[in-house]
């Protein structure tokens, strides 16, 4: 099975975006407490530590049922993390601590967060979305690698349901329907909660009024959406859809989506740092560098790094200074375009010195990726060289997907990521 999820350029636009208010499955107020207690951050993102606080918060946190590798303390089980998702969803909703609504409902979330000091807001809406073909109205920017698909299409083949939304993005240069939702949102019934994320916060309006809901869903009859976090989501949904014995069951034909809009004020897209294994030195890597790169010594701080035109920078190893690498005019190892996305520069700085393809499954154990700048810094992983990359940007994320171009895993962090919990759609109905 193939893992790419790229196509021609030349391509037709075949499909519109075609989105729904649905019938959530949703936890029971009155049992669980906050909304806040039971979410969870994508399975992707949970480390050991938090899914000790997050089950410290509430023994019905959603963690339970989205993230199926086992924790350090589980004991030894014959029955697989997957079949324990499903075991545990079944009996939350025979228990009532899940309820399976009856209302089609499209839910608009705001979220509240900082990022690096100043305050945000982001609007977006949490929905059902028509999959399609990757690269008709929906567009990856990212590839997608098959491990990750083999454990979503377990999870849902046991579970029957979309537990974790698929976050999109939008064009929406006049804010044309940020305006139109924050206009709903006066004089309408709201739940705000705390965020799994530490630090934030989120506000929750539940609308199933049609009268609200058409102007929504018309909004979107002529866009085209970019998937911002959940490629082997995506992927893994369609794919269950084509199921033969799937196929004849309009709510597998539909994938749980939250969709939010670029430009805007809450708009934020950060990058994922690098540490890659390796067998020479940091300064043997630069001193290997090819001469169509141009290497500079800047003092190892964030804000002096933004002001240079490199967007990609290999911390030096007494840690005191970062080499800046800034491609020449004579470049060719890929596109001009392309050598713009730190994410694929680096990429093929690593084939072309240390032939590390981090495409091919046997070397992508080589690079371990950090959200966070300083957690890269203070890590003490022996042989490994450690790069910054600054943040891609929309637009050209944005034009390349619609090329049908998609870049490395990891190329991009939409930040904060949408948490799980806040509504499930079940694929199969539970009554």
């Amino acid at each position: 099975m193939q893992s790419h999820m790229r196509v021609k350029t030349t391509e037709k636009i075949l499909a519109v975006a075609r989105i729904r208010p649905f019938a959530p499955l949703t936890y029971n107020r009155s049992l669980i407490g906050s909304l806040g207690d039971v979410l969870s951050p994508p399975y992707d993102v949970i480390k050991s530590s938090d899914r000790l606080r997050l089950n410290n918060k509430s023994k019905w946190n959603a963690v339970n049922l989205d993230l199926t590798s086992p924790s350090d303390d589980a004991p030894s089980s014959t029955v697989s993390a997957h079949e324990e998702s499903k075991h545990l969803l079944d009996q939350w909703i025979k228990d009532k601590i899940l309820v399976q609504e009856k209302t089609p409902t499209i839910f608009i979330l705001k979220d509240h967060f900082e990022f690096q000091g100043t305050s945000f807001s982001r609007i977006g809406i949490l929905c059902t979305l028509k999959l399609e073909a990757p690269g008709s109205c929906v567009l990856p920017h990212e590839k997608v690698l098959q491990t990750p698909i083999d454990d979503r299409m377990k999870l849902i083949q046991q579970t029957q349901t979309h537990l974790s939304p698929v976050f999109f993005l939008c064009q929406d240069a006049t804010e044309r329907i940020q305006k139109t939702l924050s206009a709903i949102t006066q004089n309408t019934k709201s739940e705000h909660f705390d965020s799994p994320f530490p630090g934030s916060s989120h506000t929750l309006w539940s609308i199933t009024d049609s009268s609200k809901i058409d102007p929504i869903v018309d909004f979107f009859s002529d866009q085209r959406l970019l998937i911002a976090d959940g490629h082997h989501r995506y992927q893994t949904s369609l794919l269950y859809s084509q199921i033969p014995e799937n196929t004849s069951n309009e709510e597998a034909s539909w994938c749980l989506a939250y969709i939010s809009f670029f430009p805007s004020s809450g708009f934020v897209l950060s990058s994922f740092h690098r540490e890659v294994s390796s067998t020479i030195s940091t300064e043997k890597f630069v001193d290997q560098m090819p001469n169509s790169i141009s290497v500079q010594s800047i003092p190892l701080d964030w804000n002096t790094f933004e002001k240079q035109s490199s967007s990609l920078g290999l911390i030096s190893s007494d840690q005191q200074s970062l080499f800046t690498l800034q491609p020449k005019e004579d470049f060719d190892l890929i596109s001009d375009e392309l050598s713009l996305v730190p994410s694929c520069l680096l990429n093929s700085l690593l084939l072309n010195i240390l032939g590390i393809d981090i495409t091919k499954k046997e070397d992508q154990k080589t690079v371990l990726y950090h959200s966070d700048r300083t957690s890269l810094i203070n890590s003490n992983n022996p042989n490994t060289l450690k790069f910054w990359l600054k943040p891609a940007s929309i637009h050209g994320v944005y034009n390349l997907a619609k090329k049908g171009i998609t870049l490395p895993p990891k190329s991009t962090y939409f930040f904060p990521k949408v948490p799980t919990g806040i509504a499930f759609h079940k694929i199969v109905d539970t009554a």
